[in-house]
């Protein structure tokens, strides 16, 4: 049977009308579920709507997982930190539906106007970019339901600070879920892995002479306890070189992704690093191993602001 959508392609209607027919289906079906299931169907809801926005837009399992455990939901405004080009508020945006919003924010004006074009292209209308400073947030109090926030909270100095602010601004029973990557024990491996190693210290030596904290991830749920939020979950993610599979990037992609940084922070040479063949080599010391390669950890917490502060 021939899907909706399809149809509506066929018939030339625009992808901004389309997302809206989806959006507006979606809204009806979701009635019906909480009509049928009641209150407690919310979990599985999310799950399905997870399972869209994730064929949708690429996000990693992990990611995917924070979103659902946040309990995003439909009609809510959600406050996007770190945005960058915007691929997360493009994600939440489906979740919270036309009858929500979500605010991205990073201190990057590039960032921010390639996070503007590419929402501009997928015709999105609840999302709002704004150029901005964690340090001075400019909201109003209990302005957001959930705020939401990936590998940004690593390269601000004053974090405790600014999750004290971020808690200010969220409502009473609002969440914030966060994921950081943490450096503390990787690499996890047995035997020898020369040129693993060599990749993991370029990737953190970099990290750390741009000024970011290495060690955040395992400090974050006391933090977030310490700026009067309730944990309500907390939750590491292994991740193993060659095996990554949707959980994160491949480890010579990261490096490609990097190379720029890290030759100019003067870790190491554009030569040294040779990102057209660095894939091939990883995967050779790899095969050379009957063991696995620990390249990283992302460590996610979800809290909650008290319902009477």
């Amino acid at each position: 049977m021939e899907a909706p959508s399809a149809r509506w392609v066929r018939k030339g209607i625009p992808d901004n009308l389309i997302r809206i027919r989806v959006n507006k289906s979606f809204d009806l079906i979701l009635k019906s579920w909480r009509r049928r299931a009641g209150r407690h169907s919310a979990r599985c809801i999310l799950a399905v709507v997870n399972n869209n926005h994730d064929a949708m837009h690429q996000l990693s399992e992990i990611t995917s997982h924070l979103l659902q455990r946040t309990q995003i939901a439909r009609g809510m405004r959600v406050l996007d930190i770190g945005c960058g080009n915007g691929e997360l508020s493009r994600a939440i945006s489906d979740l919270v539906g036309l009858q929500g919003s979500v605010v991205g924010l990073d201190g990057s004006p590039s960032a921010i106007e390639a996070a503007r074009s590419a929402t501009q292209q997928t015709g999105l209308q609840n999302i709002e970019y704004v150029v901005g400073d964690l340090s001075t947030l400019n909201f109003e109090a209990n302005s957001f339901d959930c705020i939401v926030g990936r590998r940004v909270l690593m390269y601000v100095p004053s974090a405790q600070d600014v999750l004290a602010s971020l808690a200010a601004i969220l409502r009473p029973g609002g969440r914030m879920g966060l994921q950081e990557h943490d450096a503390t024990m990787t690499p996890g491996r047995t035997g020898s892995w020369p040129l693993h190693d060599q990749v993991h210290r370029w990737i953190w030596e970099a990290v750390r002479r741009e000024g970011a904290n290495p060690n955040l991830g395992l400090a974050l749920a006391p933090m977030l306890q310490k700026a009067g939020m309730a944990v309500q979950a907390l939750w590491a993610q292994a991740i193993f070189a060659g095996y990554e599979m949707g959980v994160h990037y491949p480890l010579h992609e990261i490096v490609g992704f990097m190379q720029s940084r890290i030759v100019a922070l003067g870790v190491a040479t554009a030569e040294e690093i040779d990102v057209p063949t660095l894939g091939n080599r990883l995967e050779a010391e790899r095969q050379s191993h009957t063991s696995t390669y620990v390249a990283d950890m992302a460590v996610c917490v979800v809290a909650t602001r008290s319902e009477a502060s």
